[in-house]
């Protein structure tokens, strides 16, 4: 037992005792609190389901029926709304605030179709969180794309529960695909598929191509993973399927989270000072997976979409490929509130043409 003393207004001293047993009792409680809880994080099972069995071989026969279409309007016009890092948590106060923004959003641009190029949840209950989104975006009425963040499988429920979650929601247009693309550097990369654009013939006139990115980088790879040697052999049977299907060079656009080296290239050239909507660094894997240089030489690609860095919305032109950033719609992580926004991609199929712009929450008020 200690004490301690305090001097009074009229010169006496009261004394305090500090019983160091009762310290020890709160300090043990405090600890073995936090004890609990990393057990609970370790024991606790992640939430898994069984993949379906699709294992792709170079020597596979593309097959268009694998993947969904969707018609254009008669005059071939065809709008995209890019949404990325929502980063729901609950569904509370500020997740609510990010789906007010993007159902105005909705309603002001009326897009054939939502692109979520990944993050969609930074949650613990991630399958909680996506089930927000889809109540969200059901009530909208509207079909919807997926691709993988880095943060959307760091909860319970791991890429393979997500995985059937995104299948059973009736408005989601996101496929599994081959469960054999990670190349035993990760885990898993799923997710890797394509949606036609086709006419009401049913002819092929654009695809757009959805790809996991992946999460965290192994050896050789930096902060962030890169695209696999398989996924880049994938993309490139999958361009020349798509085109020897069709008879043609179908032009595409390639979605995905993280961005490609070549982003930072890009900013370079461009000279970093001078770009628009340059507004924080960019983060990319160190190593070059190579699938940019694929999209060029095949000419099929004509631009890529991608989030994972908030506060970014330039779209530059590089090397023939226009390489846009979709910045975040969410108001639960980082990033000013005034760069908060979703891109608008606009398509004109017969003639093989696009614009894109991006949309602000303010722009909105």
């Amino acid at each position: 037992m200690e004490e301690d003393t305090k001097k009074q207004p009229d010169g006496s001293f009261k004394y305090y005792r500090f019983n160091r047993f009762y310290a020890l009792i709160v300090v043990a409680a405090i600890l073995a609190a936090l004890i609990l809880f990393v057990l609970l994080a370790l024991c606790v099972s992640p939430q898994r389901s069984p993949l379906a069995d699709y294992e792709w071989s170079a020597s596979d026969k593309y097959d268009a029926e694998l993947y969904p279409t969707l018609t254009v309007a008669p005059d071939g016009r065809f709008k995209i709304m890019q949404v990325s890092d929502l980063h729901i948590l609950s569904g509370g106060a500020l997740d609510r605030k990010s789906l007010d923004f993007v159902g105005r959003a909705i309603d002001a641009a009326q897009p054939d179709l939502l692109v979520v190029t990944g993050d969609l949840s930074l949650a613990a209950d991630n399958a909680y969180a996506f089930s927000v989104w889809n109540d969200f975006v059901s009530e909208k009425g509207i079909k919807w794309a997926f691709v993988f963040g880095n943060h959307d499988s760091t909860g319970y429920a791991d890429k393979t529960r997500l995985c059937k979650l995104l299948g059973d929601f009736s408005g989601c247009l996101f496929r599994q695909g081959p469960t054999n693309l990670a190349d035993g550097r990760y885990d898993y990369m799923l997710g890797n598929y394509q949606i036609l654009l086709a006419d009401a013939d049913g002819q092929t006139l654009f695809s757009l191509i959805f790809m996991d990115s992946g999460e965290k980088g192994k050896k050789g790879d930096g902060r962030h993973a890169t695209f696999t040697d398989s996924q880049v052999a994938w993309y490139e049977w999958l361009v020349n399927g798509t085109n020897a299907d069709a008879g043609k060079t179908v032009k595409s656009m390639a979605f995905f989270h993280i961005p490609l080296p070549q982003y930072a290239m890009a900013a370079d050239a461009a000279g970093r000072d001078s770009v628009e909507g340059l507004e924080e660094s960019i983060y990319v894997g160190k190593r070059d997976s190579g699938l940019f240089d694929s999209m060029k030489r095949l000419g099929s690609t004509v631009a890529t979409f991608c989030g994972h860095d908030h506060e970014n919305t330039f779209a530059l032109d590089y090397e023939g490929l226009k390489l846009c950033y979709g910045g975040s719609a969410g108001y639960t992580t980082h990033g000013r509130a005034k760069f908060k926004c979703v891109r608008i991609v606009e398509l004109d199929v017969f003639e093989e043409r696009f614009t894109t712009e991006i949309l602000f929450e303010k722009e909105l008020d």
